[in-house]
C-alpha cells in the first residue's frame, strides 16, 4: 500500500490490506456525504429566510405599511429565524 517501499507478501497480509482499503474509502464516503448534507440543509434554510424577507418586502409594498413597521417585522423573522437555527445547533 502507498509509495511501494512496504508491501504485502502473503495472502493474509493482502487481506488486511484490501479490509483497511476499504475501511478507508467507505469513512472518507460517509464524512463527504455528512458534510454535503451540512451545507446542503445551510442553504435551503437561508433561501427559505430569503423567501420570508421577500414576502414581507411585497406586502410592504403593496399596503404601503410604513418603513418603521416593516423594519420592526423583518428584524423579528431575521431574530426568530436566529434563535431556531441555535436551538437546531443546540439540539444536534
Amino acid at each position: 500500500m502507498g509509495y511501494g517501499d512496504v508491501y504485502t507478501t502473503n495472502t493474509i497480509e493482502r487481506i488486511y490490506a484490501c479490509i483497511i482499503m476499504i475501511l478507508g474509502v467507505l469513512s472518507f464516503s460517509f464524512a463527504s456525504g455528512s458534510l454535503s448534507s451540512i451545507i446542503s440543509n445551510l442553504d435551503s434554510k437561508n433561501a427559505l429566510l430569503k423567501y420570508k424577507l421577500e414576502i414581507i418586502e411585497g406586502i410592504r409594498k403593496d399596503f404601503k405599511l410604513p418603513k418603521k413597521l416593516y423594519i420592526k417585522v423583518k428584524n423579528n423573522i431575521e431574530k426568530v429565524d436566529h434563535t431556531a437555527q441555535q436551538m437546531d445547533h443546540f439540539i444536534s
